[in-house]
């Protein structure tokens, strides 16, 4: 009514707001029934014409409502209250929600599938290209035995360290889809840094950079071995 009491309900509204079958709502203030709940009691006490969707915490639960208001009036100038449809909406909400997330996850997914082909095109098809061009080359006798020998420490190096960047980028994929588990230890940082130079260093020296590691020897850290 006027003073948004309630006059008249269905019975059904005492199960989507868990209340008990012998609670008393004739007579009861809206806002006994539906507390904290601040955009219900504004458009009413704006004696709005709409529909809102609002949220409900009920016993630790979720519930979602989409909920008509209709000003009521006399002679369409005397206000007499306000007729408020609930519509139950839980379960297309939850829906939708899930949609969304899995709708994120699908474009972290992707993101991750883009950046497996990255280092795919960048740090592995490179070393095994030129791998196929000796191993090609030599079966037709463009290189004699001497330039094979001489070529073979490089392109043993060269495999070890594509096979390091396989195992690393299989670890990472496996980590960004299943979630990170971490078993810290402490590394010698100096050394991973190293180690990690001389990795670039045949790609840095066809491009002509130098690298310089500035971490002191023996510089300690707190980490997982797989994910430095």
């Amino acid at each position: 009514n006027q003073q948004a009491r309630v006059i008249k309900y269905n019975k059904n509204i005492l199960k989507f707001l868990e209340l008990s079958p012998s609670r008393a709502i004739i007579g009861t203030k809206l806002a006994d029934l539906t507390p904290a709940n601040e955009m219900l009691l504004r458009l009413v006490k704006e004696r709005a014409n709409c529909s809102v969707e609002i949220q409900f915490d009920l016993k630790n639960k979720k519930r979602f409502f989409d909920v008509s208001i209709t000003s009521l009036f006399q002679r369409d100038t005397i206000y007499s209250g306000i007729v408020l449809i609930f519509r139950d909406i839980t379960v297309l909400k939850n829906d939708a929600i899930k949609l969304m997330e899995q709708s994120e996850q699908l474009q972290g997914l992707n993101q991750l599938k883009n950046r497996v082909f990255s280092i795919i095109s960048h740090d592995l098809r490179t070393p095994v290209r030129q791998l196929g061009d000796v191993l090609n080359m030599t079966i037709k006798g463009m290189i004699s035995e001497d330039e094979l020998n001489m070529l073979l420490p490089e392109l043993a190096k060269s495999v070890n360290q594509t096979s390091t960047v396989l195992d690393n980028l299989l670890f990472w994929s496996k980590t960004q889809m299943e979630g990170e588990h971490t078993e810290p230890e402490s590394l010698d940082l100096h050394q991973k840094v190293q180690k990690e130079i001389t990795f670039l260093s045949s790609r840095a020296e066809e491009k002509k950079i130098k690298i310089e590691c500035e971490i002191a020897p023996s510089t300690l850290i707190y980490a997982d071995r797989e994910m430095t």
